[in-house]
């Protein structure tokens, strides 16, 4: 089961020599992705979300096939945009990290 430390030892891991006092942590203030009118969710609300999330995820680990239950874990991470920045490679290392647990080779490398 991959959990919330998990997630968030994965942004340390990738982000820390980027940006040490923000590497592991939730985002502290509202951002913005260029080249697009997509809003993430307010930066108050993130610890919430990621909760809901991380519970959700028993579900539907055991509603989907593998390869979609990873697929799904990617595409939240990333929307939600819980990290000021690396959100894309840490929503990509838990996918990766969901194939793995399922015997599944990298998706992306």
């Amino acid at each position: 089961m991959i959990t919330d430390r998990d997630i968030l030892k994965l942004h340390r891991l990738l982000y820390f020599r980027i940006d040490e006092n923000k590497a592991g942590k939730y985002r502290k203030k509202q951002v913005f992705i260029s080249g697009t009118d997509y809003l993430p969710p307010k930066f108050s609300d993130v610890p919430k979300l990621m909760k809901g999330f991380i519970n959700s995820m028993p579900e539907l680990k055991a509603s989907l096939h593998p390869v979609h239950y990873a697929a799904k874990l990617h595409g939240r991470i990333a929307t939600m945009h819980s990290f000021s920045d690396g959100n894309g490679t840490t929503a990509r290392l838990v996918m990766n990290l969901a194939l793995l647990q399922a015997g599944y080779p990298l998706a992306i490398t």
